[in-house]
Order: structure tokens, then C-alpha cells, then sequence
């Protein structure tokens, strides 16, 4: 066996679904550290740490967006709609543990991830 053949083993040692799993823990444990770290700095200023904010629906007068914030040791998500002729109102709220968080956003949209971190990079 060459030098080469070696390399080309040790390569395809892992699938491409073990490869994302590894790719994914990865990213949850950095993106939970920056979390922890949001979460104590929001808990010194005593006021919450945005997170993202996303437009789920936008007319000509009012808007739904959702915002999630980190507020102690919790993050909160919520969906409100504002402008126009209508009152401010919550449609939803969600309270998550920092690592549950992780794990949902994780699933759900990874441009929101992104956000997400983009926005610990540059307040942390």
C-alpha cells in the first residue's frame, strides 16, 4: 500500500452523515458558548440581548416579526405584530433553556443561526 492509498482510506473513513453530525455538535457547543456568554452579560446589564429579529410578514401598514432575546439564563422568543391601524399585539411566545434553543434553531433555519451569531460576534 502507497503512501497515497493510505491518505485516500483515511479519508473516506467517515460517511458524509457522520461528517454533518460532527459538523453540527460542533457548532452547537460555539454557538452555546456565545450564549452562556450573551446570557451573563444580559443578566449584569439587567436588560435582554437580541439575538435576531425576522420579518415572518410585512404589508403595506402593519408587520409580524419575530424577535428572540436572551434573557438570563432563558431565551425568549416572541411574535408580534405592530403599525397600521392595529394595536400592538403578541401572537406567540416561547420561553427556551439556553440548550434547548441551540437544538431548535439548530433545526429549524440556519439563517437565522447566522443571525444569530453574526449578532453575538459583534455585541460580545
Amino acid at each position: 500500500m502507497t503512501i497515497h492509498q493510505s491518505t485516500s482510506l483515511h479519508k473516506d473513513q467517515y460517511s458524509p452523515e457522520e461528517k454533518q453530525v460532527v459538523i453540527e455538535e460542533w457548532l452547537e457547543q460555539i454557538f452555546m458558548d456565545k450564549l452562556r456568554k450573551a446570557s451573563i452579560r444580559a443578566g449584569r446589564k439587567g436588560k435582554p440581548y437580541i439575538l435576531f429579529r425576522n420579518i415572518v410578514e410585512e404589508s403595506e401598514d402593519a408587520v409580524k416579526e419575530e424577535i428572540a432575546t436572551v434573557i438570563h439564563k432563558y431565551v425568549v422568543t416572541q411574535i408580534f405584530t405592530y403599525g397600521g391601524f392595529l394595536p400592538s399585539s403578541f401572537q406567540k411566545q416561547n420561553v427556551y433553556t439556553l440548550d434547548k434553543f441551540a437544538r431548535v434553531i439548530l433545526k429549524r433555519n440556519r439563517n437565522l443561526l447566522l443571525q444569530c451569531l453574526e449578532n453575538l460576534d459583534t455585541d460580545i
